[in-house]
C-alpha cells in the first residue's frame, strides 16, 4: 500500500504498535482552506431526539453516574448538540469512505507532532475498523452498556497507540508538544 511521505511513518507506528496491518488502503485527503476542511467534514446537526433517543440518553447518563464518571447532572443530549456545534479537529477520520482528511496543504506539508499524534488516533481506528467492524458495532448495540464498552474500548485503543507515539517521539518533541 502507497500512503504519503508525510504519513507513511505514522501508518508504520500504528501498525508496529498494535501488531495487526491494514487490510486495505486508507485514503488520505489534504484540504489546505480550513472553510474548506470544516465544509468537507464537519458533521451534520443531529436529527431532532426520539423518545427512545431520550430514553437511551437517560441511562447512559445514570450509567455515567453510577460509575462515577461524573458526578449530579450530566446531560447526554446537551453533550450531543456541543461536539456537533464544535469546530472539528484538524484531522478526521470519515469511516464509511475509509479516508482521512488532514487540514494540511499536501503530503509535502510538515505535519506539527500534535497533528502527527491525531493521525495515529484516526489510523488506529480506521484499522481496528478494517480489522473489527468498530463502527458498525458500536452503531448496533443491543444495549447502551454495550455501546459504552465498545467505544470506550474503541478510544482506549486509539489513545494508546497514540500514547506510544508520544512515547516514542519523546526525543523530537518539546515539553509543550509532549503536553499537547
Amino acid at each position: 500500500m502507497f500512503y504519503p511521505d508525510n504519513v507513511a511513518p505514522l501508518v508504520d507506528h500504528a501498525e508496529e504498535s498494535t501488531g495487526q496491518h491494514f487490510v486495505d488502503q486508507v485514503l488520505i485527503e489534504y484540504i489546505a482552506k480550513k472553510a474548506d476542511y470544516v465544509a468537507r467534514v464537519q458533521a451534520k446537526p443531529s436529527l431532532e431526539l426520539t423518545d427512545a433517543d431520550r430514553k437511551a440518553a437517560a441511562t447512559d447518563e445514570a450509567v455515567g453516574r453510577a460509575l462515577g464518571l461524573w458526578a449530579g447532572d450530566a446531560s447526554m443530549t446537551e453533550m450531543r448538540e456541543a461536539i456537533d456545534a464544535a469546530a472539528p479537529i484538524p484531522v478526521t477520520w470519515l469511516a464509511e469512505e475509509n479516508t482521512i482528511v488532514i487540514n494540511a496543504k499536501d503530503r509535502t506539508t510538515v505535519l506539527s507532532p500534535s497533528l502527527c499524534a491525531r493521525i495515529t488516533v484516526r489510523l488506529t481506528q480506521a484499522l481496528d475498523e478494517q480489522l473489527f467492524h468498530t463502527s458498525e458495532r458500536i452503531q448496533r448495540p443491543a444495549t447502551s452498556q454495550e455501546y459504552q464498552s465498545l467505544v470506550a474500548i474503541s478510544a482506549g485503543h486509539a489513545v494508546w497507540v497514540d500514547d506510544l507515539y508520544v512515547a516514542d517521539e519523546n526525543d523530537g518533541l518539546t515539553d509543550d508538544d509532549i503536553d499537547e
